[in-house]
Parts: structure tokens; sequence; C-alpha cells
């Protein structure tokens, strides 16, 4: 009995522990717009966020399996490669390896990014491209398909900037980004930061993909996410899809860990948004 007390429940917690931030889950949402072309109609993508230099298997396989069986069009990376507090760059260039061969990738920055000097961001962002990846802070690219076009926008983690200086100089720089783009354009947004989603919404923007709460990193039964730095206990904006108007806002609860290395009730999530010409709801999901 003794044995089992001293030895086999800490077996267990330890493999349930292992089992929580290891296992890969897919969540999946179907979005629909009145501008939507025609030509995207089941267009996929697939999005990874808050990585923190993590990998599943050996030579990450793993991921670059599941991503593989989901067939993207795009994948896209929100941000937190390194983890900014034993940051390797080696580590998180291995967590993305292989990506690019599957589909076209784009990534924007965290903040974890940004804890970083600028001389250590720009060798991240040179081997990133290196390996095929498409560096999207602070840019507008246009994605065709069948003669059809979307706008795809990425923005700089709001730490770029002084703290006291960063709600009026985030909403500046995308209303920057978005100015001369016409009303009719479809607009995807890719940013760090789900708290900003009126400003997102008051830029036009039509869906943005974010990530940074980790799904509050330990999910209650009933209360779902516990906290996030900048929302605070039970954040609004956690895990899935939601909407304001016309503008929807998916947020990723990430792959990998925080300052605290459990995820608890949270498995590592990747999401898969696919694009409908006509659907019932704009509000349908499956997680599997």
């Amino acid at each position: 009995m003794n044995l089992l007390k001293y030895v086999g429940i800490p077996l267990l917690l330890g493999a349930l522990a292992y089992v929580q931030n290891n296992r890969l889950t897919v969540s999946r949402y179907v979005w629909s717009s009145p501008k939507l072309p025609s030509s995207f109609d089941g267009y996929r993508i697939l999005q990874l966020s808050d990585l923190h230099q993590k990998t599943f298997g050996r030579g990450n396989k793993r991921l670059l399996m599941r991503v593989e069986k989901e067939r993207p069009d795009l994948i896209v990376i929100t941000g937190d490669v390194l983890f900014g507090y034993t940051p390797d760059i080696d580590k998180a260039i291995e967590s993305v390896a292989g990506l690019s061969e599957l589909a076209p990738t784009y990534f924007v920055s965290g903040n974890h990014e940004f804890k970083q000097d600028e001389k250590m961001r720009e060798e991240l962002y040179r081997r990133l491209e290196g390996e095929g990846i498409h560096i999207h802070n602070n840019r507008c690219v246009r994605l065709h398909r069948d003669g059809g076009e979307l706008v795809l926008l990425g923005v700089d983690d709001p730490t770029c900037f002084a703290w006291r200086e960063r709600r009026e100089r985030f909403f500046r720089l995308l209303s920057n980004l978005v100015e001369g783009l016409g009303a009719e354009e479809l607009k995807i947004l890719l940013s760090h930061r789900p708290e900003r989603f009126a400003v997102y919404e008051a830029c036009g923007i039509d869906l943005t993909f974010s990530g940074h709460v980790h799904g509050g990193q330990i999910r209650l039964p009933f209360l779902k996410g516990l906290y996030s730095p900048e929302q605070g206990l039970f954040p609004k904006y956690q895990k899935g899809i939601y909407h304001s108007g016309t503008s929807s806002l998916v947020v990723s609860a990430g792959l990998g860990r925080s300052i605290i290395p459990l995820r608890i009730n949270n498995y590592p999530d990747i999401v898969v948004v696919e694009f409908k010409k006509e659907i019932q709801t704009t509000r349908a999901s499956m997680r599997t």
C-alpha cells in the first residue's frame, strides 16, 4: 500500500501531466462572409500559436503529420515561437521547420519575441525566412485563388511600443495598414492579442487570428479558462471563435507552455478555419 502511495500515485500524476501537455487536438471552425469570393469556398487556414519552442516527437514529426493531415491551403503562426524566459532560437526553429513545405506559411510576432533585444529578433526572423516562412509584421498581401482575392494583414505585438503609448500607437499602426483598402475587400488579420478585438472591428477587419491567452492555461470545468495577464480572471477571449457586428475573432489556446509549465484540462491546440460561401451560421464549431 505504501509503495502504491509513494510511487504509483506520483507516476500516475506524471503520466497525466505529460498527456495534458503533449496530446495534440484540433479545433475546427466554419466561417463565412458576404465578401468571401466564390473561389475561396472551402479554403482552409490552419493556425499555430504560442509554441514557445515546444516540439512534438523527434524532429517535431507528430505536429507535422497532424498539420499535413488537415490539408491546409495556408498556415499562420500568431506569435511566441520563442519562450522569452529561456530563449533558444534553434529550438524555436525546430518547432516550425517543415511547415512551409506543407502550405504557404506566415508569421507575426508575439510578446515573447519582444522580450528579446533587436539583434535576437532579427536573427530569429532571418532563420524563419530561411525555413520559407514569411515574416508578416506590419505587412499586407493579397492572396489569389482562381480569379478571386482576399487581403492578409499582419501586425507586430503591442509590446513593440512603450507602455504609455501602446493603445494609441497600436490603433494608429493598424489604421495605417488598412488605409486605402476597399470596404468590399475581405480582410484577414494576424495579431497575437485577442483583447484588442474592438480595435480590429473598428479598423474594418473581417476575421482576426490571435493567441496569447493559452486558453487560460488552466481550464476549469464549467468555468473554462482561468486567467490571462491582460484580461484577468476568467478572460472574455480565451479560446474559440467570437463575433461582434461583422467582425470575427479566432483565439487559439496555443501549443506550448507559459511561465507555468503545466497545461491543465487544456490540450495543445491546432486551429483550422474553413471558409464557406454560404452556411446557416458563422458560429459553427467542432473540436476533435
